[in-house]
């Protein structure tokens, strides 16, 4: 204060402060947005964020109990979710939900992120929510092929060769090997269900083809769809 009581203006922040203070800040703000975008690419963030359409989803991925449509699972690794959740993408077993992600198979467009997020704020969505088929994951993932979709050099690179492919599945069924293509190529997802049990597909016309364990016949299949929907 001067001799006329005239009180004097604070003195300015040095400007090495404020460009320090600006720093701090702008790291702060990358370390949540990178924080956010790894919680983004986990199953967590689907239940978290979109609890209500995506909870049936989650939990055949976290606990495999039921199914997407609610129907009991004695055996959840019949489910590619459950199943694929219990190794990561190098291959190797890890304890449970520490494998693969949802993202692992569901990759994001901005448009389909956008409208979810509409829908979701809106409360328009369908419940439950509709399965997504082979053609939208492929084309999310910009692929040609839908055999890329899971033999590729990032997944089941070891089936890539025909006889590998073919063999994989040898000691399943001696008489008929699924994997033998023996009426032509068949969509992965005919037999490979993500959210529900698994299907051998052959049992459609061949009544004795073996069924694995978790997974279920094509005509049990088809009655409990049709009485879940």
């Amino acid at each position: 204060m001067d001799e006329n009581n005239n009180v004097e203006p604070a003195p300015k922040k040095p400007k090495k402060n404020r460009l320090v203070i600006l720093g701090v800040v702008a790291v702060v703000v990358v370390a949540l947005g990178i924080g956010f975008w790894q919680w983004h690419n986990t199953a967590g963030f689907c239940s978290a964020i979109c609890h209500t359409p995506m909870d049936e989803y989650y939990d055949t991925w976290a606990n495999g109990t039921t199914d997407r449509m609610g129907n009991a699972v004695s055996n959840p690794n019949g489910m590619l979710a459950y199943a694929h959740a219990n190794y990561d993408e190098a291959g190797n077993a890890v304890e449970h939900g520490a494998g693969m992600q949802c993202m692992g198979c569901h990759v994001p467009t901005i448009s389909e992120q956008v409208s979810e997020a509409a829908a979701w704020v809106s409360g328009n969505y369908e419940y439950p929510l509709e399965a997504h088929t082979l053609d939208d994951l492929v084309a999310a993932r910009g692929l040609e092929d839908s055999t890329q979709f899971c033999i590729n050099s990032g997944c089941h690179s070891d089936l890539q060769e025909k006889s590998a492919f073919v063999q994989s599945t040898a000691a399943i069924d001696a008489k008929r090997n699924p994997h033998s293509m023996p009426h032509g190529d068949v969509a992965c997802t005919e037999c490979h269900h993500g959210h529900t049990v698994s299907v051998n597909y052959c049992t459609n016309c061949h009544n004795d083809s073996v069924v694995p364990d978790g997974w279920m016949n094509a005509k049990d299949y088809k009655k409990l769809m049709g009485s879940s929907k």
